[in-house]
């Protein structure tokens, strides 16, 4: 399973967002085409979610990724109900990716032990960064993986692999 939480804030406004939607509907695609169970949470100070399920049809998918709030960028209830989510039997060792600029501050530590505790049951926690800057303003150990997509030249690097 999967959960992909997709950052629509005021941040990331034009071409950032464009590529975040890109890659979230990507990973969608994917996620249909192998019968995974998907989770689509667009954030930025409110949430809206679709939960891909069999009958769920592309169109599902395009009409979610039409949507955007143009706030500003809060991950916290974002990741709040994706651990809802990962609580129940059907998503238990689910990849969770994050896509964002990641302009926002740190995250409660409450939070961050929930997100620890499925990290140790098998959960995996990666973030896709669009901008031209480094995450060194979130939590240490938050993700398993980081990716950051340079606009500027159209490269991806790779930051890190914990564990």
């Amino acid at each position: 399973p999967m959960i992909v939480c997709l950052d629509t804030s005021g941040s990331m406004h034009g071409q950032p967002e464009l590529i975040a939607k890109a890659i979230t509907l990507y990973l969608a695609i994917q996620g249909i085409k192998s019968k995974r169970a998907v989770y689509l949470i667009n954030f930025s100070t409110d949430l809206t979610i679709l939960e891909l399920q069999k009958k769920t049809a592309l169109d599902d998918v395009i009409h979610f990724l039409s949507q955007s709030f143009h706030g500003g960028t809060d991950l916290l209830p974002a990741l709040e109900y994706s651990l809802t989510i990962l609580d129940r039997p059907d998503f238990v060792q689910a990849d969770l990716v994050v896509i964002s600029d990641f302009i926002m501050g740190h995250l409660p530590e409450m939070l961050m032990l929930g997100i620890e505790q499925q990290q140790q049951q098998g959960t995996g926690f990666y973030a896709v960064a669009i901008a031209n800057l480094r995450f060194e303003h979130l939590n240490q150990g938050l993700f398993d993986h980081q990716w950051i997509y340079q606009a500027k030249t159209g490269q991806v690097l790779s930051l890190n692999t914990n564990g």
